[in-house]
């Protein structure tokens, strides 16, 4: 066990001790995940507001795979991939314009190497 791994492991204790310990246990519990996705899937905008969270979750560095998983609990697994692929893809294009408009910009304001 290296350095790294006890690093790891110590972050997870400390996500467990706060889901167990804190009051964010009894705000997060799988029947109101359960509950949260029965509400979006109702929404009739739903399927779209979940393919547009994707860009901003990108944005913050929010785990994709966390968005995912909620929507295939809301949609179902069909459903549900169709719409968390189609904001992953959203989400990869809009990052990728945004570092290639940046990457211009910081280019010109950059002195040149000689």
């Amino acid at each position: 066990m290296g350095p790294d791994s006890r690093g790891i492991s110590r972050r997870g204790s400390a996500r467990r001790g706060m889901a167990r310990y804190t009051p964010l246990s009894e705000l997060i519990t799988p029947e109101r995940i359960i509950g949260w996705a029965r509400a979006i899937r109702e929404m009739r905008w739903a399927p779209i507001i979940v393919i547009a969270a994707y860009t901003p979750a990108a944005f913050l560095m929010f785990p994709r795979p966390l968005l995912t998983l909620l929507t295939v609990i809301a949609f179902g697994p069909w459903h549900g991939f169709a719409y968390g692929m189609t904001g992953i893809i959203a989400a990869a294009l809009a990052t990728y314009y945004a570092g290639r408009a940046l990457r211009v910009r910081l280019s010109s304001a950059l002195p040149e190497r000689t």
